[in-house]
């Protein structure tokens, strides 16, 4: 039996990510696929996300935006 695809944190940051629209419409369609439960994601990414959007991007994202999206994509199945 083939393991479940997994979501990586680069490829959230990516979904959320303006500066290359091609790269950004696939992961989001592979964060889609997590939010329906196709896809297996961690505890560990989403932290990791959570971290990137309010740490290193520049300018920050706002925590309030930041819980809105891990509310979606906690939807996912976590490993």
């Amino acid at each position: 039996m083939p393991a479940p695809d997994f979501l990586d944190t680069n490829v959230v940051v990516s979904a959320y990510d303006e500066t290359d629209p091609a790269k950004q419409n696939i992961a989001q369609d592979i964060v889609r696929r997590a939010v329906a439960g196709e896809v297996v994601t961690s505890t560990q990414v989403l932290a990791e996300f959570a971290a990137t959007l309010l740490h290193k991007l520049s300018p920050a994202a706002r925590p309030a935006d930041v819980l809105a999206i891990l509310a979606r994509v906690y939807r996912a199945r976590l490993i």
